[in-house]
């Protein structure tokens, strides 16, 4: 029999998950067994993703009878905002975060109706400025180690006066 080892948590910028796509891919031929992976725009495989950014937005529903808790935070990096959808106990993990808490999140990619969001491994509270200068400096470093381009931050377009 052998024995599944889980992969590292690749770090990346959020634009690079949303401008991906997800995939089933086949463990075993023959079997029902598959696993999903996010093929980046880099034309990397990542099973899973480690994403640190801004909760800018946060929706609870509590369970009932016939449906399960939920919870879904969306997280912004300043290149892209994506979704991290927990059920259950998950949805309790990510009810525990607020709007404006900087966060360190390890999850698996996933899609629906065209929408990459992630399912949380790990969520960690970034509560120190220096934490969060070394992730960004980490994540910098792997996009040049490799070769990538380095995402272009959002921007917001000023208001307009008539």
């Amino acid at each position: 029999m052998s024995k599944f080892v889980q992969g590292p948590a690749i770090l990346v910028y959020i634009s690079d998950v949303t401008n991906g796509r997800v995939i089933k891919e086949v463990i075993k031929e023959g079997e029902e067994r598959f696993r999903y992976v996010l093929m980046t725009a880099n034309n990397e495989k990542i099973y899973r993703i480690r994403a640190t950014g801004t909760l800018v937005h946060k929706y609870h529903s509590l369970g009932s009878a016939d449906k399960k808790e939920f919870t879904a935070i969306s997280i912004d990096d300043g290149t892209e905002t994506i979704q991290v959808k927990g059920w259950e106990e998950d949805a309790q993990v990510l009810n525990r975060y607020g709007v404006g808490d900087e966060v360190d999140i390890i999850g698996r990619p996933r899609s629906s109706d065209d929408e990459i969001f992630l399912v949380p491994e790990t969520v960690i509270n970034v509560d120190s400025h220096d934490r969060e200068l070394y992730m960004r400096a980490k994540k910098v470093k792997r996009y040049l180690d490799k070769g990538f381009t380095i995402p272009a931050l959002k921007r917001e377009e000023p208001e307009q006066e008539i």
